[in-house]
């Protein structure tokens, strides 16, 4: 199961840490990102799996404990079904379901830890697509989070960075007149950084 969440509302994301103690890595990133009256949106993409409702079941009691600390969120649940096949298909499937749940004006918080392989990637395209082709769309928070194993400690990552990264590719591919090496310092310039 993949979550991708989404909240209208400006601010900027700091992390602190919670209390909240769990299996999902985007909860933490709510924990410290919302108010008590955001309204949120949580589109979750459900492969059809045996262990997906038990996954689900395990994420809604922990997202309650999230809630329960912060009365008057108010939130509804957007899910996504996939037959989860790594086709070309149904990765476009996976696409066109996830961009026609965002909508102009939002932030968009996004945890890419758990689901088969592509579909963080396409998770990724549909949050390029909305911030480049819809108004007003940020992303909050791109998240990833690692288990420590031999310990029941975890590790939170945001890895915005993949997002910047792209898009600075792309910039810098879209330079007109500037020569393959030319990109190529700009790229190392950043790269340095």
């Amino acid at each position: 199961m993949v979550s991708s969440l989404v909240v209208k509302r400006s601010f900027i994301v700091v992390y602190m840490k919670s209390s909240i103690a769990t299996r999902f890595p985007i909860i933490p990133v709510l924990y410290n990102s919302f108010l008590a009256s955001d309204n949120i949106e949580l589109v979750l993409i459900k492969f059809a799996r045996e262990n997906t409702e038990m996954n689900l079941t395990l994420f809604m009691d922990e997202f309650k404990r999230f809630t329960d600390e912060r009365p008057g969120i108010d939130f509804h649940i957007t899910p996504i079904e996939i037959s989860g096949d790594e086709t070309k298909p149904s990765h476009k499937d996976l696409f066109r379901k996830l961009v026609v749940c965002f909508t102009d004006d939002e932030i968009l918080f996004a945890c890419k830890t758990y689901g088969q392989k592509p579909a963080p990637i396409v998770l990724l395209m549909a949050l390029i697509y909305a911030c480049r082709i819809m108004d007003g769309v940020e992303i909050g928070a791109l998240v990833y989070g690692q288990r420590i194993f031999g310990t029941d400690k975890s590790r939170l990552f945001n890895v915005m960075s993949l997002f910047y990264i792209n898009g600075i590719v792309a910039n810098i591919s879209n330079l007109k007149g500037l020569a393959l090496e030319q990109q190529k310092r700009m790229l190392s310039m950043f790269l340095e950084d």
